[in-house]
């Protein structure tokens, strides 16, 4: 009986963490990567710096699998890259100023690469919501909001409520 139990209970544990897995964003771990896809994609990027070992960014990661901050995949590309690698530091020292001296460091950029809003260290998921909240404000005349929302709109839907009827010939 316990032997059943404890399959069962494996199972479930199995089939949690495959949802879980399945529902958070992919993470891009190459910096140069995420900016590309950002910039092609006309999204706003979500990078965290940090290191495989560190509480603090596990916090992080958790949260984002977990949807305790919500990173949709039509507006956002996620990626975690590792400041232990020297070329990785340098490119995100070069494309982003994080003030504070603890990981992660975090950076949210528009579409082409231009910093929106940043913090370092632990935070709680609403920490994480309200910096992505600021960003999304900063970036309502973005191409990667507009982009985004074009893409919600259904097919044939005009691109703006306030549009002037097209002109027939």
């Amino acid at each position: 009986m316990k032997r059943s139990t404890l399959v069962c209970s494996a199972i479930f544990v199995a089939t949690l963490a495959t949802i879980c897995l399945a529902e958070s964003p992919q993470a891009v771990t190459s910096l140069e990567k995420a900016l590309e896809q950002a910039h092609k994609q006309g999204k706003l990027l979500f990078v965290q710096e940090g290191r495989p070992s560190c509480g603090n960014c596990q916090a992080l990661r958790g949260y984002i699998a977990a949807g305790k901050v919500d990173l949709p995949t039509n507006l956002f590309v996620y990626a975690d890259v590792n400041c232990d690698d020297p070329k990785t530091a340098q490119a995100f020292s070069k494309h982003f100023k994080v003030e504070g001296n603890m990981l992660p460091f975090v950076a949210i950029a528009d579409s082409d690469g231009k910093q929106l809003a940043a913090r370092a260290g632990f935070g709680k998921p609403d920490d994480f919501q309200e910096l992505i909240k600021n960003a999304e404000k900063k970036a309502t005349k973005s191409t990667a909001i507009k982009k985004a929302n074009a893409a919600d709109k259904p097919a044939g839907a005009p691109a703006e409520a306030n549009a002037a009827p097209a002109a027939h010939p």
